[in-house]
């Protein structure tokens, strides 16, 4: 048996419901780095929980790592939730537009007939043909993201400040301001 011990930083954000980019609970986040460049995290908001773990992080931290990179790539990695759905609503524009009559189809989009009526017979093409949108999951997600990101941002930031003076970073507050 091989029993290994890492550090664990646990950080919770609040304060998000009163920002108007981030309308927020309250987030914790738990950064673990296991050698440089190697790290994962798992981030929590009310009731949903996403987590990755990343081997080849270019000698950063996972916080570091965690900012630099784009927000759709870690919602990729973070959850399998789709970023895009269909949009509902349009579809059923589309379909009265060409009086197709969905009223008693559940979800119409996955109709062959109605697919079939609206953008013939060539059924490779159909999805790139629907009305889609973001989904509101993937919106949320991507909102929790930028939230832990400027938080990261302004951890950092507090730290290159107070480095040397003697402030126990683990039990300082850190103002969250909002975004631009």
């Amino acid at each position: 048996m091989e029993i290994n011990i890492s550090k664990v930083d646990k950080i919770r954000i609040t304060g998000l419901q009163s920002l108007p980019d981030f309308r927020l609970d309250p987030i914790s986040v738990w950064a673990e780095d296991f050698q440089p460049g190697h790290g994962q995290i798992v981030i929590k908001c009310w009731d949903k929980a996403w987590c990755s773990y990343w081997p080849a992080m270019g000698g950063r931290t996972i916080k570091e790592f965690f900012i630099g990179c784009h927000v759709d790539y870690l919602a990729k990695n973070l959850s399998k939730v789709e970023r895009e759905v269909v949009d509902e609503d349009k579809f059923e524009a589309l379909c009265e537009k060409h009086d197709i009559d969905t009223t008693s189809i559940d979800e119409p989009w996955k109709d062959v007939s109605v697919l079939t009526e609206l953008f013939g017979s060539d059924w490779s093409e159909w999805w790139d043909l629907i009305p889609k949108c973001d989904s509101s999951d993937y919106k949320y997600l991507i909102r929790v993201i930028k939230a832990v990101q400027a938080a990261f941002k302004q951890y950092f930031n507090h730290k290159k400040l107070s480095t040397g003076s003697g402030i126990n970073m683990t039990e300082q507050r850190i103002q969250l301001k909002e975004v631009k």
